[in-house]
């Protein structure tokens, strides 16, 4: 599934902070990569914890709002259906070895 880019004036839909708290995970594990597991998993501990978490309220707000037949709604509708298999990573800092 790809994102359409949006002009610069164009009002940013619910959508936009979810991708932006995705980006902040990425980051994470850009970073997390060149650490040994157990860094990893500590990293994840403390940086990528709190951002699931982020995510998951963020999740728990606009899902009930965006109509489950829109594009959004579907991904929504994924990422709660697949909530478990997003976060499963976090319990182990092997995930990401090279």
């Amino acid at each position: 599934m790809s994102v359409k880019a949006q002009g610069r004036n164009k009002k940013r839909g619910k959508a936009h902070r979810g991708l932006s708290l995705i980006r902040r995970l990425y980051r994470v594990e850009t970073l997390a990569r060149k650490l040994t597991v157990e860094e990893r998993y500590a990293m994840r501990q403390q940086q990528a914890v709190p951002i699931i978490e982020e995510i998951r309220s963020w999740l728990e707000d606009t899902l009930p709002q965006i109509p489950p037949s829109s594009v959004t709604g579907k991904a929504l509708s994924y990422l709660h259906n697949e909530w478990d298999h997003l976060t499963a990573y976090l319990k182990d800092g092997r995930s990401g070895d090279r």
